[in-house]
């Protein structure tokens, strides 16, 4: 039984599956950057523990108004910067995978 050429060639020629190679990549990678998003328990307790410790050294007092309000802002300034950088991502990602299509 010969299966000739023909069979044989689409899985032989490195150029033909090199689009859907680089597509899966960069799928796997955006996949990782995602699940690198989410924060686990530890690094949540972390962070509060640090801006506990810096409302402190600004002067605020455990368990005031103006301390919750300190430890809101260091919150929101943070992940206001992390929805930037994670913006930022998308943006270079999607801007990666357009310049390869």
């Amino acid at each position: 039984m010969r299966y000739g050429k023909r069979f044989a060639r689409p899985f032989l020629d490195p150029g033909k599956y090199t689009n859907m190679k680089k597509k899966a990549a960069l799928s796997f990678l955006l996949a990782i950057a995602v699940a690198g998003c989410a924060k686990s328990p530890e690094r949540l307790a972390a962070e509060l523990r640090a801006d506990e410790a810096d409302c402190r050294s600004q002067g605020f007092q455990v368990g005031t108004d103006n301390f919750r309000l300190c430890l809101l802002t260091l919150r929101e300034g943070r992940d206001t910067r992390e929805s930037a950088a994670a913006s930022a991502s998308r943006a270079e990602f999607a801007a990666f995978a357009n310049s390869h299509h």
